[in-house]
């Protein structure tokens, strides 16, 4: 069985009792029902979707040289595939990859609330993404995994209701035959959704999935489908403006910046840089700028980031011929930034 997550701590308080103070100890416990709690969450689709795709591709940043290996023994154009299937009339949601795979412990690691991953510095940080997401998304879910080199497949569900009224424990399955050591994967599927996506809105998921990873489909590291559809990414460049000599409008900058910018001790261990450039043909919903951070766009087209003006006029025509992209990492973290782009 697989331990499932329960949280508690202690703290102190101190009581006046006449002239003495006494010292006692309460409990406090977060319950497994805290897990209802997940489908109220404030997501937007694409940004609950994109918890999973992070955790794939960290997993394949995270043994790159392997991954990579084994993508070239099988003759695969990228790496890495992410598949992401939304049946309606099924009542089923599913993420497919070809990343490393999750061994019992790591699988167990992964089903812990808030436990973080060993590497933090990456796209998957807290430790709770996979378990937020699919809890948002769906009542049941089920996690079927397979990690590189290893003989065995893991299976485990997980029934929302059941952890919400005091089942601590999860059944999961070994399965041995016919297991290909080089193979590798992990398969999520949800079921009895919380959430129907109309037409209009799977457009703008995959809108928002295709802008989120541009950088992974630049590197020729992701393959991501979702709908069936193989998402990528349309490079801005070509639509900046040009001055009179044939240059393109566009510059690079770079600067350090710290947590608490009134704090005179603050020590500026942020480096943001990018570049910032002036479409030839402005239009709202293009213009802004996107930001990185681990390679991933965390706030970008279709809703790019716009700075604030006191003009109205110069906000407006910043709005509709500004692009760039600043990305945001920290001093002595190794990342694979690539070439700067919108």
């Amino acid at each position: 069985m697989i331990r499932s997550f329960y949280l508690q701590f202690s703290f102190t308080y101190l009581r006046k009792n006449g002239a003495e103070m006494t010292i006692g100890t309460l409990k406090f416990e977060i319950g497994n029902s805290v897990i209802h709690s997940y489908k109220r969450l404030a997501y937007t689709p694409w940004h609950a979707i994109a918890e999973f795709v992070d955790n794939s591709t960290q997993s394949f940043f995270d043994n790159r040289i392997v991954l990579e290996e084994a993508a070239k023994k099988a003759k695969l154009p990228r790496p890495l595939k992410v598949i992401i299937q939304y049946s309606s009339s099924e009542d089923c949601f599913t993420v497919q990859d070809n990343a490393m795979g999750m061994s019992l412990s790591e699988l167990t690691h992964a089903l812990h609330l808030s436990e973080p991953p060993v590497n933090t510095s990456g796209r998957s940080q807290f430790g709770m993404g996979m378990k937020t997401a699919a809890s948002w998304l769906g009542n049941q879910w089920e996690i079927k995994t397979k990690k590189f080199g290893e003989p065995i497949e893991y299976t485990v569900t997980v029934d929302v209701d059941r952890i919400a009224s005091g089942e601590n424990y999860l059944d999961y399955v070994e399965r041995t035959q016919d297991i290909d050591l080089d193979s590798h994967y992990t398969l999520i599927s949800i079921v009895n959704l919380n959430r129907r996506f109309p037409s209009r809105t799977l457009g703008k998921i995959g809108q928002y999935l295709r802008s989120m990873y541009r950088q992974d489909f630049r590197n020729q590291v992701l393959t991501l489908i979702w709908r069936k559809q193989d998402l990528n990414w349309e490079e801005v460049d070509p639509r900046l403006a040009l001055d009179a000599n044939g240059n393109t409008y566009r510059r690079e900058f770079k600067f350090f910046v710290g947590t608490d910018s009134e704090d005179p001790n603050d020590v500026k261990d942020k480096e943001v840089r990018g570049w910032i450039g002036v479409l030839a043909k402005g239009k709202r919903r293009d213009a802004g700028l996107t930001i990185f951070q681990s390679d991933r766009v965390i706030k970008g087209w279709p809703d790019t980031y716009c700075p604030l003006y006191t003009s109205a006029v110069a906000a407006e025509r910043l709005r509709v011929a500004l692009g760039g992209r600043p990305l945001i990492k920290k001093k002595n973290k190794t990342e694979n930034t690539g070439s700067p782009g919108h």
